[in-house]
């Protein structure tokens, strides 16, 4: 049995041949120099130098045969490879866009895949199904965030951490999610990278979320307590970096009337 990589590798070399073409004619032409260039093309006004001219263009046409055995290959993966990743990446591949909705084919993925999670069916050796899972959730695109949540579910990971996943992969599209759902990352998902982008999006400084790391029992480093002392909006967040620090009550006093002073001439 293939282990999953190599055959994710091929349905890449299948990916791409997909596109193949025939090249029916090869560019040709020469080089001229020319002065008194002007148009987009030049960064400046005034151009003088060599510039390819094309006496004959490129020319291609569909190599269809590649094409189609591409095809005959991804769809063979599709219907018969042990791996439920397998079968995923070459769906997509051949949708054309990179999306696989969820349906009855979909389905029937993961119902066997429940059965080989409780050894109710026979695999391959070296099929690993906490690896076929692990790459469904990871490797789907953005857009199969049904997809991804059902592997995550049978992976055993909360909803909340699941989200926090989506979150990091939709980076761009932070408005696909609500606020409730990014406080919540922010205040429960496991992955302290997911907290951090949650707590961005919800505006709270970078002093802030290291304290209530602090206050989750986390720990900071140096730079990380002084960056709590400096920017924490809580006197007492700051207090509490100061002095895990080892600052002195009096520097830690002096500190905190400064930035009262400060905070009295900007109102």
């Amino acid at each position: 049995m293939e282990p999953l990589e190599i055959i994710l590798k091929k349905i890449e070399d299948l990916e791409r041949d997909l596109s193949a073409e025939i090249v029916v004619q090869e560019e040709s032409g020469h080089w001229e120099w020319r002065t008194d260039l002007k148009g987009p093309k030049y960064d400046e006004d005034f151009y003088e130098g060599e510039v390819w001219i094309i006496d004959r263009p490129r020319i291609t046409e569909p190599d269809t045969q590649r094409r189609e055995t591409a095809k005959a290959e991804l769809q063979k993966i599709r219907e018969s490879s042990e791996w439920i990743a397998a079968r995923y990446e070459a769906r997509a591949t051949l949708s054309g866009w990179g999306y696989v909705r969820i349906d009855d084919e979909v389905d029937l993925w993961f119902d066997e895949l429940r059965k080989r999670l409780t050894k109710n069916t026979t695999v391959g050796e070296g099929y690993n199904v906490e690896e076929d899972l692990r790459t469904l959730y990871e490797n789907t695109t953005p857009a199969n965030h049904k997809l991804r949540r059902k592997a995550g579910e049978l992976l055993g990971i909360d909803e909340v951490d699941i989200l926090g996943h989506e979150l990091s992969v939709y980076l761009g599209s932070s408005n696909l999610f609500t606020r409730e759902q990014i406080n919540m990352i922010y205040k429960s998902a496991k992955d302290v990278e997911h907290r951090r982008l949650a707590s961005r999006l919800l505006g709270i400084n970078s002093g802030d979320f290291l304290a209530y790391e602090l206050h989750r029992g986390e720990k900071l480093n140096e730079d990380q307590q002084r960056e709590v002392y400096k920017f924490a909006t809580n006197a007492q967040d700051r207090i509490l970096a100061g002095n895990l620090l080892g600052y002195s009550k009096a520097r830690i006093w002096l500190h905190e009337k400064l930035l009262w002073v400060k905070q009295c001439l900007s109102e």
